[in-house]
C-alpha cells in the first residue's frame, strides 16, 4: 500500500494505492479535481476508473466539494 498526500489548493488530499486500484480520503475540493485527475493519470499512469472509493469524513468544501465530481469522472463509489 502507497499513501500519496497532494498539496490541494488549502488542505492536503490522501490518495491511497493498493495494486492498481486508488481510494481518495476526504475527498478534495472543487479547485483541485483537475490536478487530481492529472496525478492519477500522469503521475500514477492509471486511468480514472482506478479510483474506486471516495471517503469524506465530514461535509466541508475542502473535504468535500469534488466528490461528487470525481464520482462522475471515475465511477468510484
Amino acid at each position: 500500500m502507497q499513501i500519496h498526500t497532494l498539496k490541494g489548493y488549502i488542505q492536503h488530499i490522501f490518495l491511497v494505492r493498493e495494486g492498481d486500484r486508488l481510494l481518495l480520503l476526504d475527498g478534495c475540493g472543487r479547485a483541485d479535481i483537475s490536478m487530481v485527475c492529472q496525478f492519477i493519470e500522469h503521475t500514477l499512469q492509471l486511468p480514472l476508473s482506478a479510483l474506486k472509493l471516495i471517503v469524506v469524513t465530514h461535509m466541508h468544501p475542502d473535504h468535500a466539494g469534488g466528490a461528487h465530481r470525481l464520482r462522475a469522472l471515475s465511477g468510484a463509489q
